[in-house]
């Protein structure tokens, strides 16, 4: 099965609650798209408010999938999230080490 890494905004309290670990699924609206269990999102944060691109950037994978059927509508999709792997700004590694160590914690309980 060939998987797929989807390129998506995500606005500023969406993210940070995902990239903390206490969001662990995501909404997604549109047919544009399929997502299958094992593809991989690239949450790009998106400030509504300056529209525009923070730099930050997480990559997640998706463990989970439910679309349309009896209960969703056909051009909504929940998403089942595993835990973020904080890619950070292109011009520091710090993020990524805090994220690094945040997975490490989760492991470790």
């Amino acid at each position: 099965m060939r998987t797929m890494t989807h390129e998506l905004k995500c606005w500023p309290e969406f993210f940070c609650a995902i990239q903390n670990g206490d969001k662990t699924f995501d909404v997604r609206k549109g047919d544009d798209r399929k997502y299958k269990v094992g593809d991989k999102l690239l949450l790009r944060e998106w400030s509504p408010k300056d529209e525009k691109y923070t730099g930050e950037v997480l990559k997640v994978g998706i463990t989970y999938v439910m679309h349309g059927g009896p209960f969703l509508p056909d051009d909504l999709w929940v998403l089942g999230l595993d835990l973020p792997r904080l890619l950070g700004r292109e011009e520091g590694r710090e993020d990524q080490r805090r994220a690094d160590n945040h997975r490490a914690a989760w492991r470790d309980m």
